[in-house]
């Protein structure tokens, strides 16, 4: 659970930052657009968005589409002024508005402007299994002694990904009474960690086509373990995580159907965001939907008519874009 200490912490990461906010859509803006690291699927996303937005944006308006940040964190950034736009799970922004899971008190400054993007797997992909196999037979018989990679604090894959393997029996301290460990690292090295053996697994929530899961199965012999459906229901019930299929063959080395926990994306902004501003970006947006499936295949069964809808985003419409879908007449 975040603390109120470390949501201080957080609060610092973007300090030295430019935080202009304007009254105005027509004035300039400076906009810090917090994601996920390089190889995520998010950092794409947030890259991708930021490039259209500055077509649409006042002239010497900025965009800067950072690979700081992550699902836990970037609603403190938000709720901080440390950015003004940012990447969020549905699953997260549920936990952050009641204080639960990884909040130790509600996040009640941020905004909905659509969400629905994708649909994002957590996942644990392992090596030396064969396609189907448990997640806690994994840890419990094929490979007892495991290596976990662990993306650093801020990581909804880290915290999500630990509450999972818990369940499974396979917390940090039950793993290192198997001789075992978890090894907090970026996802970057935690790519490179699999050649050399450093790393046998990683908790990590995912797109179909994610980059860096897709570097780690191509170049190694990985599969994406089963969690039992104990697992599943405990992730269900109690952090709110929907249940979905990541299809076989979507990575190499899974030949086989894996039930997993899931949860989609949202854009998120701060309450104090103008209505002009929030209004362009949810604007640009949904009518950037071919771009952004351009850009990543996880987008394209984005629907920007279902992207307002309150089951889907788990938090109140920012007024601007509830005025954007109003006009379109999606949203009554």
């Amino acid at each position: 659970m975040i603390s109120k200490s470390k949501r201080l912490f957080a609060a610092t990461i973007f300090a030295g930052a430019s935080l202009l906010t304007p009254a105005s859509a027509q004035e300039e803006v400076d906009l810090t657009f917090a994601s996920f690291s390089v190889g995520g699927s998010w950092y794409v996303y947030a890259s991708t968005i930021a490039e259209f937005l500055r077509d649409v944006l006042p002239k010497g308006s900025n965009v800067d589409a950072t690979p700081l940040g992550g699902g836990v964190v970037n609603s403190l950034l938000i709720d901080a002024d440390k950015a003004q736009i940012a990447l969020s799970h549905a699953m997260t922004n549920k936990w952050a508005t009641n204080g639960t899971v990884a909040y130790e008190a509600p996040v009640t400054t941020t905004r909905a402007l659509v969400g629905g993007l994708d649909t994002y797997y957590l996942t644990v992909t392992a090596v030396d299994a064969e396609p189907g196999t448990g997640l806690r037979e994994y840890f419990e018989t094929v490979n007892p002694d495991a290596k976990i990679g662990a993306n650093p604090g801020g990581s909804v894959a880290t915290f999500a990904g630990k509450l999972m393997l818990t369940a499974a029996n396979a917390s940090e301290e039950e793993v290192e009474e198997r001789g075992g460990a978890y090894l907090s690292m970026p996802l970057g090295t935690i790519k490179d960690s699999f050649p050399t053996g450093v790393v046998d697994a990683t908790p990590q929530i995912i797109t179909r086509g994610h980059p860096a899961i897709t570097e780690i199965s191509e170049n190694n012999s990985v599969t994406i373990l089963q969690p039992e459906d104990d697992v599943l229901e405990t992730m269900r019930s109690t952090y709110g995580f929907d249940l979905g299929t990541l299809p076989a063959d979507s990575f190499r080395g899974q030949s086989v159907d894996v039930k997993l926990p899931t949860t989609s994306t949202t854009v998120i902004v701060s309450e104090e965001m103008s209505d002009d501003l929030a209004y362009t970006i949810t604007k640009a947006i949904v009518e950037n939907a071919d771009k952004l499936a351009a850009a990543h295949q996880a987008l394209a069964g984005f629907d920007p008519t279902k992207g307002w809808q309150p089951e889907v985003v788990n938090l109140p419409l920012h007024p601007g874009a509830e005025k954007y879908y109003r006009e379109r007449g999606w949203l009554k």
